[in-house]
């Protein structure tokens, strides 16, 4: 009998689609809390979009660890510029810094501006407060 590696295991992708949920609710709370403090009106859409936008991060990098066997900030950056490409193109996102960003990039469609803006937010993410390798 061949046996399944971990990483492919069932065990490992149900915990990849379920250990998501409290974080990306607490989260996506705080965020939408930061956005009301900052004028926006409160609304179950914007709640359900930040929780929903997190949740999604998350479940996009598992496929890609049990490709790679392990972990890294890479695939920190494609879930987000996959999240940043959808989030622009479809107008549920704003590009964050979009006013601070070098010329040439304001010159880009908005998808490819948000996915290269999320892409860089989520290798951050995954490299500085995660501590993964590249």
């Amino acid at each position: 009998m061949m046996s399944v590696p971990w990483v492919y295991s069932q065990r490992r992708m149900q915990n990849c689609v379920t250990s998501p949920i409290y974080p990306s609710v607490l989260w996506g709370s705080g965020f939408t809390a930061l956005h009301v403090a900052q004028g926006m009106p409160v609304s179950a859409r914007v709640l359900a979009l930040n929780c929903g936008f997190l949740y999604a991060y998350s479940v996009l990098q598992c496929p890609l660890e049990a490709l790679h066997g392990r972990q890294s900030l890479l695939h920190n950056g494609f879930a987000g510029a996959v999240l940043g490409w959808g989030g622009a193109s479809l107008g549920m996102v704003g590009v964050p810094f979009y006013h601070m960003l070098p010329p040439a990039l304001l010159k880009m469609p908005m998808a490819a501006t948000g996915a290269i803006v999320y892409g860089s937010i989520g290798a951050l993410l995954g490299g500085v407060l995660e501590k993964k390798p590249l």
